[in-house]
């Protein structure tokens, strides 16, 4: 049975990074992927501030059974359902309008979720698509397992377990017949569901309107795409030199799915210090240096010590007690799916020769 790691839940409000400037110059100076040109964006909910759709294509998500302070929930917390059915006493739903541009076959969606709890017998769904005919959604088990429920009946399952209290990225890819199921960034399940009858009832809503069954958590960034490309990929590589805490490591929590912040976790970083410097390049063959990797031994560091990454932009960003949190929001886009990008962080480090420990690198490739 593969478990997922746990993402802390706290980590974006422990460590974020300034990523907003980086990240304007990344979109200013980066290359853009005419490759995904055909991919449309159907619909993108963040639920963060508002309820709205923020290409305003599409009407608002409402809130069925809501009373009291409307949703999002402070900080950034999306839209919370209480499990209850909606039609049930004290039931709520989340329901997204018709999405009449959506091709459902082949698209793919994207969401954010975070269970408040497992479902206390059988399952239940995470989101649905269509409150009439259940063409195609998320599901999760009692015991965390996730999967899939499609044309209103059928079930596939994974062999990964989920936990409450974590919030996870999804996405759910159709295409010719087949549906892969992606937990952060990782394809969990791959599944023959053949031809999807949707009866024109392409919406989204966190109830199974034919078992009486409902999301019991919250969601945000629902991303609703046509045609996707370019599945977002990040992957460690390469190795890091020693400091006071043994080795940095730099380790991606998510992908970089457009529209979601992706998150890396750093570790092994000097105890006391209260920033870390994140390299980002669009090149780990290529730097103003010379070919990557390039030895920083000239440069007074020690052994083992290489620059991995081409540094077009660096940052700070916080840590306490030797790690942190880099996050990293990924705007919408097109032209930014398929761009390649390149990390590494370092830290200022009394107890490393040269005073600098770095970490390993991870590359990542931008998409869906």
């Amino acid at each position: 049975m593969m478990r997922l790691p746990r993402r802390s839940p706290s980590a974006g409000a422990r460590a974020t990074a300034l990523a907003g400037c980086s990240l304007a110059l990344l979109t200013a100076f980066g290359p853009t992927n005419s490759a995904v040109a055909q991919t449309q964006v159907v619909a993108f909910y963040p639920l963060l501030t508002d309820l709205l759709d923020a290409t305003a294509n599409n009407g608002p998500v409402s809130l069925l059974g809501y009373s009291g302070a409307p949703a999002p929930l402070p900080p950034n917390n999306g839209v919370c359902h209480n499990g209850i059915y909606y039609y049930a006493t004290g039931g709520q739903d989340v329901q997204t309008p018709i999405l009449s541009a959506l091709n459902t076959t082949d698209f793919q969606f994207n969401v954010e979720f975070n269970l408040a709890a497992l479902p206390s017998s059988y399952q239940s769904p995470v989101l649905m698509g269509g409150s009439g005919w259940r063409w195609l959604g998320i599901y999760v088990q009692s015991s965390g397992i996730v999967g899939i429920k499609h044309n209103n009946s059928n079930f596939s399952w994974s062999t990964t377990t989920l936990s409450p209290g974590v919030w996870y990225s999804a996405g759910l890819r159709y295409e010719a017949g087949n549906a892969e199921l992606y937990i952060n960034g990782t394809s969990v399940l791959l599944a023959a569901v053949g031809t999807l009858t949707d009866g024109g009832n392409k919406n989204f809503t966190t109830n199974d309107f034919s078992n009486g069954r409902a999301l019991d958590g919250c969601i945000k960034n629902l991303l609703v795409v046509n045609d996707p490309t370019a599945v977002a990929i990040a992957a460690s590589f390469g190795a890091g030199c020693a400091g006071s805490a043994g080795v940095p490591s730099l380790t991606p929590a998510n992908s970089p799915q457009l529209g979601i912040t992706f998150l890396q976790n750093a570790a092994n970083l000097e105890p006391n210090a209260v920033f870390a410097f994140m390299a980002i390049g669009f090149s780990n063959t290529q730097s103003p240096l010379g070919p990557l990797p390039v030895g920083l031994q000239p440069f007074g560091l020690g052994a083992g010590c290489n620059l991995l990454v081409s540094a077009d932009v660096s940052v700070l960003f916080p840590v306490a007690g030797g790690s942190g949190a880099f996050a990293f929001p990924v705007p919408i886009p097109l032209g930014l799916a398929g761009v390649t990008l390149y990390y590494q962080c370092a830290s200022i480090d009394a107890g490393a020769i040269g005073s600098i420990a770095v970490s390993n690198g991870v590359g990542t490739a931008i998409g869906f």
